[in-house]
């Protein structure tokens, strides 16, 4: 599970099934999706992992599908001069970041997309949590900014897995693996990056905070959440 021992943030397994506002899997069309993912599993490790790949392909990206529509495809993902170059629809563009705004939306950010995966899997009974990272999002002198992902217990192993559900593109290869950890990001700590070393049962308060202060797509890829708490 990563480098050192991840933390939870309660002993109460009950509180990483819960509805909330934000991870409302009781919403009719997260529970649908649920109940169509469960059908043909044999087990919690299955049907966790076949939840965790449609996140992951089915659900996009924010910032890939706003890179790929300014540059006609060729590139995958934002850069920093991009960000502050969006074109007025792109930056308009409202963010969804309650999994069912993220699931009828089809799209959101990193921390969009941990929710939708949590509410997914909360509705089948299995416990998720979020997890962070601190990254450097372009450039080894960029901002350190938070990244959003999900910790799934699989009862079945009686541990708890971390899984990244950001999406694939070149240079990123996340994968449903229960041996060696496959994340999309590594960070370095040599360039002040870091795992926090805690499981969520709520999505952490300063990205929340971001969202709540954010009405755009625009805003909130400038203003990328630096703090958790």
């Amino acid at each position: 599970m990563g480098e050192g021992p991840l933390h939870l943030q309660t002993e109460n397994m009950e509180h990483y099934l819960r509805h909330t506002e934000v991870v409302d899997h009781e919403h009719p069309a997260v529970a649908q999706l649920a109940l169509l993912l469960r059908e043909g599993c044999h087990s919690a490790v299955e049907l966790a992992q076949k939840t965790f790949v449609y996140v992951r392909d089915e659900i996009h990206h924010s910032a890939d599908l706003a890179a790929q529509a300014m540059t006609q495809g060729a590139l995958k993902t934002l850069s920093d001069d991009m960000a502050a170059k969006l074109p007025a629809d792109i930056a308009a563009k409202p963010t969804a970041f309650t999994a069912s705004a993220v699931l009828l939306a089809k799209e959101g950010i990193c921390f969009a997309k941990s929710h939708l995966l949590a509410a997914l899997l909360r509705h089948n009974r299995i416990p998720a949590g979020f997890c962070y990272q601190r990254l450097r999002l372009n450039e080894s002198n960029s901002p350190l900014v938070f990244h959003g992902l999900n910790a799934v217990f699989l009862e079945e192993l009686g541990r708890w897995l971390r899984v990244d559900a950001r999406g694939n593109k070149p240079g990123i290869n996340a994968q449903f693996s229960l041996e060696a950890e496959q994340l999309a990001f590594k960070p370095l700590p040599q360039q002040g990056e870091e795992d926090v070393a805690q499981i969520y049962a709520d999505p952490a308060p300063g990205i929340l905070r971001t969202y709540q202060a954010c009405t755009n797509f625009g805003e909130l890829w400038k203003t990328l959440p630096q703090k958790l708490d």
